[in-house]
């Protein structure tokens, strides 16, 4: 079971872009550039791609490929593929995440707005999102470190210190500091990864190929439960994880 919690968390009072304009991370560079990121992605509804996500724990390392789709103001659609078959999907409506595993014919819910209610945090805020660059992140942490080319872009990178979360509390390692690389050119995030206090690259989640408004219909976010599927009821479990890590 523990498996397939964890390889659901990797697969998922949030910040607007309007009220990120008026905070400030402390540093005025900082604060300029990001200023610059967030009218920039402010012009993107939606986007698609691919999702690369690459975990490293001691000598092992897991990858795991996903279709991704996200849409304003928080809609989420993660279809994780092996071998060109669909394994698993985590979908996001804005109030409800839901995650299956088809192999185990699991699904799983957890209440965002309940959790947020009770940690004060995001329970979908380990899945990063590409129209959401900077969530997930303590605020005053952010800086800029510099400029560089990634897929013949130039990107933007900045540093910070990640805030708790699902992933965090089910690998149960403490991830210090998150790098970002977001695209100089439409604010996008393209990569998002997490060390450990050893500098330890632990967790890394790129998009590849995104597709920049594309056409998306609203039903593609909803999660229909398919028949015969084991509902379980994760909000409490979520809520008792964060709190434990803090």
């Amino acid at each position: 079971m523990k498996r397939y919690v964890i390889a659901m968390l990797i697969l998922t009072g949030p910040v607007s872009a309007e009220n990120a304009d008026k905070m400030s991370t402390g540093d005025g560079k900082t604060d300029a550039i990001m200023v610059e990121i967030q009218k920039q992605v402010r012009e993107i509804d939606r986007c698609a791609g691919m999702q690369t996500t690459v975990i490293r724990i001691m000598d092992r390392e897991l990858t795991l490929r996903a279709n991704a789709a996200f849409q304003r103001p928080n809609l989420m659609r993660l279809d994780t593929v092996q071998d060109r078959e669909l394994v698993s999907q985590r979908l996001s409506d804005g109030g409800l995440m839901w995650t299956y595993d088809r192999a185990e014919k699991i699904a799983s819910k957890v209440n965002l707005g309940r959790v947020y209610r009770m940690t004060n945090l995001e329970a979908d805020a380990d899945q990063a999102d590409p129209l959401r660059p900077f969530r997930g992140l303590e605020w005053t942490t952010i800086r800029y470190v510099g400029d560089e080319i990634f897929d013949e872009r130039p990107h933007r990178v900045f540093e910070a210190k990640p805030k708790v979360n699902l992933l965090h509390a089910q690998l149960n390692i403490p991830l210090v500091k998150a790098q970002l690389t977001i695209d100089a050119e439409n604010g996008l995030l393209r990569r998002t990864r997490l060390f450990d206090a050893s500098d330890n690259e632990i967790i890394a989640q790129t998009f590849h190929n995104l597709t920049v408004n594309p056409d998306l219909k609203d039903a593609k976010f909803e999660f229909i439960v398919p028949s015969g599927a084991h509902i379980i009821d994760a909000t409490d479990e979520a809520i008792k994880a964060l709190k434990g890590v803090e």
